[in-house]
């Protein structure tokens, strides 16, 4: 098949025309707005049917190394860390078999 020249740009400036293009951000997220957390040693110990524990430390805004775990685990159910603002609840991953959903309490809940 061939084309002539003013044929093939007007194919050409359709399909242009048609694509979506993405935006790039025109300023950086507000530091306010979120809160940088480090997980370190994550580890969840499983058998078939039953989520026997599941381990890491924190470091965040209000902890260092702050160790939470929990046992007979449950999807979706929320766990404190500590006696500390930190909780966390172990989802179904989408990339891997869990995932992990953090919870930080700012003020009154």
């Amino acid at each position: 098949m061939q084309f002539t020249l003013p044929t093939l740009v007007a194919i050409l400036s359709t399909l242009a025309v048609a694509s979506p293009v993405p935006k790039e951000p025109t300023t950086a997220p507000d530091p306010s707005t979120y809160e940088n957390v480090d997980i370190d040693s994550f580890f969840v110990r499983y058998n078939t049917s039953d989520i026997n524990a599941v381990s890491f430390t924190l470091s965040g805004d209000d902890a260092t190394d702050l160790a939470c775990s929990a046992s007979n685990v449950e999807l979706l159910q929320v766990y404190t860390c500590g006696t500390s603002k930190y909780r966390f609840a172990l989802t179904n991953g989408t990339d891997a078999q869990f995932g992990l959903r953090l919870y930080h309490e700012l003020g009154a809940a």
